[in-house]
């Protein structure tokens, strides 16, 4: 009995969002069951470590896992890439349609195979997308050939996720065929946990497809079928990594509309759950936004301590989301400190990762590239050093040339007309560009960034229509919640200031 009570506080303890808590309960409880439960109690444990940040012991778990199921996993990219390749292929051959089968009919040992692969899937997307991708398409194949279709649903959620990674038009296609799919199995099942995941799924691929509209609007949906239906069932053992991932993409949209009021209102509640919780990846899930929030109340100072401290709890294996996402708030309080020293020392060792990451090309690396090459080019701007900047930008402007189509050329249009400007073109050809500009973050509906491209365009006609735009720019920014709006476009602009 002692190992069946272990085994209920760790449910308990899930079910209210202490992962890491539940961990150790679901691993006393592995301890005194009979060997085949033990394994899965083991993978409970690996799966709650994981998702509340403690990566390292849940990855030894899950190695254990595997060795006692007998399922091989590739150890090397290539070898990952080559296994990927194997299941997509078959997948393509048979397609996602299945014969539904009753409970009774479905063999036990597949099944929790297949249900092993969907955890681990989800487990490890968010810092290593390659060998989640190998578990997706495993759980996804074994689901269709059994006939679970709760699991071929669950599948397909995860399966939609991993191909917006790649942010490319092609993934947004397959997406939402998968997207679908699943949505309708949960209706034919009236599964409200189903449902819930496909809405939280439909939301992560609008995040990662860089649809910043379409994440608010299907977060909030996401969130009131967890509340309404998920909750009231009593199905949530671990819905709070879900709910915590879908969250901080919402808060991220908010910031990137320039809707920071409310969006930082939403980050201290959700910031102060995963505190409560003890739950580390959600505040690494976090930590672009926090950064952010700092950086328009004037406190960029505390965001660079807490990146440090941050830095050594992101996982050690893989490149995922998580680094992505830290890389991009060093950047960005970098550039507000104007501290490129420290930025160059942190980032050191993550740039061959990213390079080698399934992130490189995707709607996420535009965030990289973007807040790379204005690092690149502030740094040169304050220390003047502004020739040949072609080159030294060369690289992030041609991958910000190859965004996906869908995407507004915001970032790109400001560095081609700051660095235009910085050459000495001629001043109404620097207009224009400045002009196309503002047109660029209008189209996006981005607040923040259409204010200080109208102070920029202020700056440079020098006139006075110039000084309205730049007066009525700050005071849009401060109406926002810029806490010093001037020094904000200075730190977008400091060749302007």
């Amino acid at each position: 009995e002692n190992g069946k009570l272990w085994q209920k506080l760790g449910d308990a303890l899930a079910a209210s969002g202490r992962g890491s808590r539940a961990a150790e309960a679901y691993l006393e409880a592995a301890q005194r069951a009979e060997p085949e439960l033990a394994t899965e109690l083991t993978r409970q444990s690996a799966t709650h470590l994981i998702r509340s940040g403690r990566f390292e012991q849940g990855e030894a778990l899950v190695r254990k896992v595997l060795d006692a199921l007998q399922l091989s996993v590739p150890q090397t990219d290539s070898g990952l890439l080559a296994a990927i390749a194997v299941e997509r292929a078959r997948l393509a051959l048979r397609g996602i349609r299945f014969t539904r089968r009753d409970e009774a009919e479905i063999d036990k040992a597949r099944l929790h195979e297949a249900q092993t692969y969907a955890t681990l899937s989800i487990d490890t997307q968010a810092y290593d997308p390659l060998r989640a991708a190998l578990f997706e398409a495993r759980s996804l194949r074994i689901a269709l050939e059994l006939g679970s279709a709760v699991d071929v649903g669950h599948a397909l959620c995860a399966a939609a996720t991993l191909r917006g990674v790649s942010g490319t038009e092609r993934a947004a296609r397959e997406a939402e065929k998968l997207l679908s799919r699943a949505e309708q199995l949960a209706r034919e099942l009236s599964d409200p946990l189903l449902h819930a995941r496909a809405q939280s799924a439909r939301a992560m691929c609008a995040f990662l497809l860089g649809h910043v509209q379409q994440v608010v609007e299907l977060s909030e949906s996401a969130e009131r079928l967890y509340h309404q239906h998920v909750h009231a069932a009593g199905r949530i053992p671990s819905e709070y990594y879900h709910r915590f991932a879908v969250k901080s993409a919402r808060i991220g949209a908010l910031f990137q509309l320039g809707q920071l009021r409310q969006a930082s209102q939403e980050l201290r509640q959700t910031l102060q759950e995963a505190r409560n919780n003890e739950n580390r990846t959600a505040q690494l899930h976090l930590t672009m936004v926090v950064s952010l929030d700092d950086i328009a109340q004037g406190r960029a100072a505390r965001s660079r301590a807490r990146l440090d401290t941050e830095r050594a709890q992101l996982p050690q294996v893989g490149f995922g989301p998580l680094h992505l996402l830290h890389m991009v708030a060093v950047m960005r309080v970098g550039c507000a400190l104007s501290d490129f020293a420290w930025t160059e020392q942190a980032l050191a060792p993550m740039w061959r990762n990213f390079d080698r990451s399934l992130l490189r090309h995707g709607v996420l690396a535009q965030l990289i590239y973007g807040a790379h090459a204005r690092l690149l080019l502030n740094r040169h701007v304050l220390e003047g050093r502004t020739e040949d900047l072609r080159r030294v930008l060369e690289r992030d402007l041609r991958a910000m040339a190859k965004r996906p189509a869908h995407l507004p050329p915001a970032i790109l249009s400001r560095m081609h007309a700051r660095c235009a400007y910085l050459r000495g073109v001629a001043h109404d050809q620097v207009a224009l560009l400045y002009r196309e500009h503002v047109q660029a973050c209008l189209r996006a509906e981005y607040a923040d960034e259409v204010a200080r491209a109208r102070w920029a365009l202020g700056r440079v006609l020098a006139d006075a229509e110039g000084a309205v735009l730049c007066s009525e720019a700050l005071s849009a920014l401060g109406a926002i919640g810029f806490a010093d709006p001037e020094r904000d476009v200075v730190s977008h602009f400091p060749e302007l200031s």
